[in-house]
């Protein structure tokens, strides 16, 4: 193997599960989209055709007045108080990243805390400072329970739990929330030695042992230190789905996940969608005769028992419902396509049709396929970035980098606002000795994402520059 192939090779293995661990830059775009609903439409970097954008943004205005009324989570807060117990918040804070939601810590002041007496944490924001989270999570270790009571503490907690869409707790945490007066009538869990000490604080709660976590809508609370990994790991199956779950619970190699040692209890949603139809809960929950929020993981594997149970009509419409009501990642269009086969609907092609023909080589035929595609089925993620762009990795691989060259160029058409896009494309022109063109997409990385150092340093060799 020549030299110029092992490095390209390096390179790919090393990108690779860079793309593996991160969401794609569609899915970063969308939770924008729905953070800032008054953003202008221009100012949202979408990974689609500029075309597309045209097409679709009267039909995004439309979506966003319907995502008002539903649960779109993406902000989590971890508070970090002094002593924290390391894996409380670790765990979860690796698993909510994984699954690319965006993570902050908060203190009761940005000085550095001491977690088990030997790691020092800089929290990101103050409870003076902090952003309104959709999330916000309390851990166990040191004195949790005593820093629980403090008055200061509580009156931004009640403040905060306002806004929040679920309160999160692992281990000791469960006292933050039990002084705020969120575990009131809640079945709950905590740290296997503190349960009868959590009953006793808290009479009006149900506190529960041998559960690794329970879930009462809006309100999770973990048994201790690990265990926070397992309800952090249920939280984004029920605001992700169970396909982004398995995908970090696959990139962590966390083999002991078990999903039925939590206790999820139904919301009053969902008994009314399982014993009158998905359709009478939606009027309900739209007319605000009944209260709740629907949560997209949910629905989606409501949707998928349907299937299995062949009532492929209630599937299509909570499908349809999921489509047309919250921000859509690849696995929810895979979801709808089972939807729409089962109800004998036309269907887009599979993303692996997209890729056998680009690992065959025929862009050509890709792009043609596409487009046809696209035409039928405008909104429709119809391959993952990712993907083709480990397709044309392949080929660097084995030094075929004029075939590598025109599967980065097609990728970068479907999603120019992709800056690992304009990357690979970079590396494949300067291969090619086609340098003009290497300093343009390294450049157009660099303005999509700042932080790309290796672009940075690929960019001054090629430029001379420092």
């Amino acid at each position: 193997m020549n030299k110029s192939v092992a490095i390209f090779r390096k390179i790919f293995l090393t990108k690779l599960e860079q793309q593996k661990c991160y969401p794609n830059a569609r899915e970063t775009a969308r939770h924008q989209l729905a953070d800032d609903r008054n953003q202008k439409q221009s100012e949202i970097k979408m990974n689609k055709p500029k075309t597309l954008l045209m097409v679709l943004a009267a039909s995004m205005l439309l979506t966003n007045s319907l995502l008002a009324q539903n649960t779109e989570i993406n902000d989590i807060a971890l508070y970090l108080h002094d002593g924290v117990e390391v894996l409380d918040f670790t765990g979860p804070l690796e698993v909510f990243t994984q699954a690319g939601f965006n993570v902050y810590t908060v203190g009761m002041t940005t000085e550095p805390i001491v977690s088990q007496r030997v790691l020092k944490v800089l929290p990101e924001y103050s409870i003076e400072n902090c952003p309104q989270p959709d999330v916000i999570a309390f851990f166990g270790g040191g004195s949790a329970r005593t820093q629980a009571r403090n008055v200061r503490l509580q009156a931004w907690i009640k403040k905060v739990i306002q806004r929040t869409k679920i309160n999160f707790s692992v281990c000791s945490g469960a006292f933050f929330l039990g002084e705020a007066g969120l575990l009131d009538g809640m079945k709950v869990t905590t740290f296997h030695t503190l349960l009868d000490v959590l009953q006793k604080d808290f009479p009006k709660t149900e506190v529960l042992k041998d559960v690794r976590f329970v879930d009462n809508g809006e309100v999770i609370t973990t048994a201790g230190i690990s265990a926070g990994i397992d309800g952090a790991i249920h939280l984004v199956e029920k605001i992700k789905g169970i396909q982004v779950a398995q995908r970090v619970v696959k990139n962590m190699e966390y083999d002991k996940w078990v999903r039925d040692e939590g206790l999820i209890l139904e919301s009053n949603l969902m008994k009314v969608a399982r014993r009158q139809g998905f359709a009478t809960a939606a009027k309900l929950k739209q007319s605000s005769e009944l209260n709740g929020s629907f949560y997209k993981g949910e629905l989606s594997q409501f949707g998928n028992e349907m299937l299995t149970r062949g009532e492929q009509r209630e599937a299509l419409e909570i499908f349809e419902y999921l489509a047309q009501n919250f921000q859509r990642s690849f696995y929810d269009f895979e979801d709808l396509r089972k939807a729409y086969r089962a109800n004998d609907k036309k269907i887009p092609p599979t993303e692996d049709e997209f890729i056998t023909l680009a690992r065959a080589g025929e862009v050509d035929k890709v792009r043609e396929l596409y487009q046809k595609a696209y035409r039928a089925f405008p909104d429709w993620t119809l391959f993952r970035d990712w993907r083709m762009n480990q397709t044309g990795y392949e080929f660097m691989s084995r030094g075929e980098f004029a075939s590598a060259l025109a599967i980065f160029k097609f990728n970068a058409e479907v999603y120019p606002s992709g800056w690992n896009m304009h990357d690979s494309l970079a590396e494949a022109y300067m291969e090619l000795g086609q340098d003009r063109e290497a300093i343009a997409n390294y450049r157009k990385s660099l303005e999509l994402n700042p932080n790309n150092q290796n672009g940075r340093r690929m960019l001054e060799k090629l430029t001379g520059t420092n």
